[in-house]
Parts: structure tokens; C-alpha cells; sequence
């Protein structure tokens, strides 16, 4: 791409101790069948050898743009790259992760023949450099407009109680493009990670109200990778307390919509990250799990709620454990899912 060239799509890849995965992250961008991108590299403060990394592609590659900043964490980094970014359409890929080669050709082609806000992909998990498991939410090219675009959020929030899946749409924003009048025009930011535990809900909370076509395609372009030192494996206090703020914070963000099925999702949402905090407590933290799920099982909020939410529809599964942690029975959770990790550890020696 020439210098006086506009890019079609800006990459916005926030870095932060990646060495180690750096260089496969970025031969999947600059090897992109799309040439006329701009790949924004933002060290956040990184301690490692990322920030001489990103300097050294800025030299080699007149596509990539480089920014140093301290470290304020993934939500602040993905902003500091929005406010630079000249493409048509923004992507937004974790610096651990890769794409498929023509991703970017292919998501920008949908974009333009649908003149769509949002073209969300399939993703794959990877381990290692294997797949382990595929993830697509269509079998064909799905065009949704307003208010069909709601049934997007509605799928990312969650679904009935009935539903055999817990949700029909991952929330998080690495798998899709986004035309960039909604950053510029629309004012759509990130809030930080660190007030809020999942900055990419609340990201689409906000701007899918603004979208008037988003198209989701099956094509599995993005591959997310499971690794053991990620944000997601590293135990941190206070998950549960996050939650519950994110809760009263998205509840308050539709309050003021006319979708009043959210409130449902949302309530479910509540319950099932609950649930993903509890495992995440037994899982990682070795000292005082107990304690943790007996402050969960006994916080009001969780119980007014396990009240009026109809935890009878749900599938066998979550109807056990939310009926024990609506009778405060945290010991006998917390026994079943050692039980669980431990045949998990099992299954993993085969």
C-alpha cells in the first residue's frame, strides 16, 4: 500500500507481554491477500521484548503504525489505536491470536456488497497450533437490518431458558470488521477491563444499537488460541464482585431501550457467569475457594434473583447447581466440581 493510499481496514492489535506469539500474529497480517491495510501495533506498556518487535515491523513494513503508551490494559489500548486508525472498517485482533490469510479480503468483500455495519466470521479454537474445536453461528451468509440487527445483541446477552445453548453469538470483538463511522461519527469506546470485566459486551451493548445491517458469514477466519498464561487462566481477586457490576451496569444500558426481553437475558446472564466465577474460584484459587463460595452463596442479589428467574427450564445440568446455591449448599458445589477438574486432569493423560 502506498503511503498516500487510504486502507480499507485498520487492524488495531493491542500488545502486552506477547513475544512470544508476536511474530506468528503478525506474519498472518502482513500476509494478508488484502494489501491496502494499516496494522496498528499498541504497546501497552509492554516489559518484555514486544516493544522493540513493534518497532522493528514499523521499519520493515510502511503498513504498520506504532504506539508506545503506559499500561492502562487491553480496553484504553484498543482506544488509543481507534484514535489513529484511517480505515474504512476497523478489526480488532488479540495479539496472541492469528488470522486466516484472507480474512480480511473476505470480511471486507461481505462489507461492501451488503454496505453492512458489522460482518461477524467463525472462529476456531487452537492449542498449540491445532484446532480443537470450531466455532460458527450460521451454515450460510445471514443479512440482518434493523430491528433485526437487536436479535445480534439478543444472542450475545443470551437465550430463552428453554434454549439448549447459552448463547448464540460470542460477544467478543476479535471475530468481525466494523465500518469506522461508528468509532468516528458514533463515538463508540471501550471501557476498561479492569472496571468492568467484559469490556467487549458493553462495547456491543452500545454500538449494535447504532447498526443498520450486520452481516454474520461461516467462514472460520479467526483463530483464537487457548493459552495457559492468557488473562482468563491467571487467578484474580474480586471475579464475582466484577460480575455483579456488570450486571447492574448492562441492566442499566437496556432500562432505557424498549427490549424488555433483554432484562431476562440479561438476568441469565448474571447466573451463568456466576457460575463460570465459581468454577473459576474452585479452579484457580487454591488458599480460600470455600470461603469465596460461601460469600457467593449467600449475596442477596444472587438469591432475589434464583427467586423470580425460572431456573426449572434450564437444561438438568444448571438446574442442579443453581437449585444447591439457592439453598446455600456451597460445600456440596464445591466438591462436585473438584470432582469435575479432577476428570478433567484424567481425561487429558489420554
Amino acid at each position: 500500500m502506498s503511503k498516500s493510499m487510504k486502507p480499507r481496514v485498520s487492524v488495531i492489535l493491542p500488545i502486552y507481554k506477547v513475544e512470544k506469539y508476536l511474530d506468528r500474529c503478525m506474519h498472518s497480517l502482513l500476509n494478508q491477500t488484502l494489501k491496502d491495510i494499516e496494522i496498528i501495533m499498541v504497546d501497552d506498556g509492554s516489559p518484555d521484548n514486544s516493544p522493540t518487535m513493534c518497532d522493528q515491523y514499523a521499519k520493515e513494513d510502511s503498513r504498520v503504525k506504532v504506539i508506545h503508551k503506559q499500561n492502562a490494559g487491553l480496553g484504553f489500548a484498543r482506544n488509543s489505536g481507534l484514535e489513529i486508525a484511517t480505515g474504512d472498517y476497523i478489526a480488532f485482533v488479540d495479539s496472541d491470536d492469528f488470522v486466516s490469510v484472507t480474512a480480511f479480503e473476505i470480511l471486507l468483500k461481505v462489507a461492501l456488497e451488503e454496505n453492512a455495519d458489522y460482518v461477524m466470521c467463525g472462529y476456531k479454537s487452537v492449542r498449540n497450533n491445532i484446532c480443537v474445536s470450531e466455532h460458527k453461528d450460521v451454515n450460510q451468509k445471514m443479512v440482518m437490518e434493523v430491528p433485526d440487527c437487536y436479535n445480534v445483541l439478543r444472542g450475545m446477552i443470551g437465550i430463552d431458558p428453554d434454549s439448549e445453548y447459552s448463547y448464540r453469538h460470542n460477544y467478543s470483538v476479535w471475530h468481525g470488521i466494523y465500518k469506522s463511522t461508528l468509532f468516528t461519527e458514533g463515538g463508540i469506546r471501550f471501557c476498561s477491563e479492569r472496571d468492568l470485566i467484559s469490556e467487549d459486551l458493553i462495547f456491543h451493548l452500545s454500538l449494535i444499537p447504532l447498526c443498520r445491517k450486520i452481516v454474520i458469514i461461516p467462514d472460520l477466519l479467526y483463530n483464537y488460541c487457548l493459552n495457559d498464561n492468557s488473562l482468563t487462566t491467571t487467578y484474580r481477586k474480586g471475579r464475582f464482585e466484577a460480575v455483579l457490576k456488570l450486571w447492574k451496569v448492562s441492566v442499566g444500558m437496556v432500562a432505557s431501550t424498549s427490549l424488555e426481553d433483554m432484562k431476562i437475558r440479561l438476568d441469565y446472564l448474571l447466573l451463568d457467569v456466576t457460575l463460570s466465577a465459581i468454577s473459576y474460584e474452585v479452579r484457580y484459587n487454591k488458599n480460600n475457594a470455600l470461603d469465596v463460595l460461601k460469600t457467593i452463596s449467600a449475596n442477596d442479589e444472587v438469591h432475589q434473583l434464583l427467586d423470580s428467574y425460572p431456573i426449572h427450564r434450564l437444561c438438568r445440568k444448571h438446574y442442579l447447581f443453581f437449585s444447591l446455591l439457592k439453598r446455600k449448599a456451597y460445600k456440596t458445589i464445591y466438591c462436585l466440581l473438584k470432582i469435575k477438574i479432577f476428570g478433567e486432569k484424567c481425561l487429558s493423560l489420554f
